[in-house]
């Protein structure tokens, strides 16, 4: 009974057993299986390493800004602009190169004139005179100016030609006519800057620079004199008037010359023979009529009247400013009026002639002025235009300019009961010999 009773306890332990162990694992063969990882839907996601940190490269430095610019303006004018980082200085040359014209016994001798710009290095002086340049390896200073530029390190930053002067006698010479003269200086271009700029004056003859002066004026025109070359037929001359002078010819038949590009105000009386007169708008001629008003025979005297690039007058009250008064009574004279390229302005003519008769008096004089406007205005500026500025030039909406006033003369006289003038004085060019490069813009005729 007690081993029975046992043998079933053990069953029913075994029973509980088998049973803990079904509860827990369905291996058939009875053995524990290990747990599986659970699976993600989403893939694993390793730690990548971390990149390196690779240095920075070292910032560049700014370029320094050095050297200068020159900048062209519109009008004609240029700028010039220093870097904000450079200590050099401005330094301009004006330079006359003497050359030689003609052959033989009638050779001459003639300037072209140039002015540059440069920029040189901080410290560096240009000489004020030729004897403070360096001797050179033969102990003299004979520099062209090449080496001027090596040897004070310069930077040619623009350059202009500033036209020639001279006079050729071969003609003359050879008895074929008189000499040659020749003045086309014109005037140095308008520098605009905030930096100083040293100025110098130099001489070359032949290749060498023969002098060196400090100038204070960019220019070779003088403001203060107008520069005339003549010629007498037995010496050629070049006399600098002061602005508001004459300038008084021989009795033999005179070559007189001007440069139109000269603004100053000068009378040129070339006295008697047939002379020869070129001038610009700014210069008077007198001649053909004394002191009293009555005509002289002065010869028959060939004038011509250069006309420059127009002009814009400063305000309506100075359209007149600068205008030159030709004297034009003598029938035996001629002239001759170069009109410049339109695109510098067209060129008008206005004719007045005056008509009054006041208690039997007559007086009749004729004048005429010739008139540029600016670029453009030909297609503007109408006969009646001209007219109502004639008569009124305070109203100047076109920009007109009186360049010159040619005076043909005047006639004073009595007018009898038949209709009949007896003549007073009577300087009157009626037939005036005058002739135009090129076509007017326009032109009227104004009865006074």
């Amino acid at each position: 009974m007690i081993l029975a009773a046992l043998i079933g306890l053990g069953l029913l332990s075994g029973a509980a057993v088998w049973s803990l162990v079904d509860d827990d694992d369905d291996s058939p063969d009875g053995r524990e299986e290990a747990d599986e990882p659970e699976v993600s839907d989403a893939p694993d996601i390793l730690d990548e390493p971390e990149e390196p940190e690779i240095p920075k490269e070292p910032e560049t430095p700014e370029e320094p800004d050095l050297g200068a610019s020159v900048i062209e303006n519109e009008d004609g004018s240029v700028t010039v602009e220093l870097g904000e980082d450079e200590t050099g200085s401005l330094v301009a040359l004006k330079l006359a190169s003497e050359y030689y014209v003609g052959s033989g016994s009638g050779h001459g001798t003639a300037n072209s004139f140039s002015l540059t710009l440069y920029l040189v290095p901080e410290g560096v002086e240009f000489p004020d005179s030729r004897d403070g340049l360096p001797e050179d390896g033969s102990g003299s200073r004979f520099y062209t100016i090449d080496d001027l530029e090596e040897i004070y390190d310069m930077q040619e930053l623009a350059s202009w030609d500033l036209g020639q002067e001279g006079h050729n006698p071969e003609p003359w010479a050879d008895g074929v006519g008189p000499v040659s003269m020749w003045d086309s200086r014109a005037e140095a271009v308008d520098i605009v800057t905030d930096a100083p700029i040293s100025i110098f004056e130099l001489e070359e003859e032949g290749d060498f620079i023969g002098a060196i002066a400090v100038s204070d004026d960019l220019d070779y025109l003088d403001d203060e004199t107008v520069r005339v070359h003549s010629f007498d037929w037995s010496s050629d001359n070049v006399t600098d008037v002061p602005v508001g002078g004459t300038f008084v010819g021989t009795a033999a038949d005179d070559v007189i010359l001007v440069n139109a590009a000269q603004v100053g105000e000068i009378t040129i009386d070339a006295g008697e023979g047939d002379d020869t007169i070129t001038v610009g708008a700014a210069q008077n001629v007198s001649g053909g009529v004394d002191a009293l008003g009555a005509l002289q025979e002065d010869g028959a005297d060939v004038i011509q009247l250069n006309l420059t690039a127009y002009q814009a007058p400063e305000s309506p009250s100075e359209f007149q400013e600068n205008a030159g008064v030709i004297d034009f009574q003598d029938v035996d004279d001629s002239l001759t009026i170069v009109v410049p390229d339109r695109s510098d302005g067209p060129v008008f003519l206005i004719r007045v002639e005056e008509d009054q008769e006041d208690a039997g008096n007559v007086y009749r004089s004729t004048t005429y002025f010739v008139v540029q406007g600016p670029a453009g205005s030909e297609d503007d500026v109408s006969a009646d235009d001209l007219e109502d500025w004639y008569e009124n030039s305070a109203v100047n909406p076109h920009g007109l300019r009186v360049m010159s006033v040619l005076d043909l003369g005047e006639a004073t006289g009595i007018l009898d009961a038949g209709g009949s003038v007896t003549w007073a004085q009577n300087t009157l060019n009626d037939a005036p010999d005058i002739t135009f490069t090129a076509a007017l813009a326009g032109e009227v005729t104004i009865a006074a």
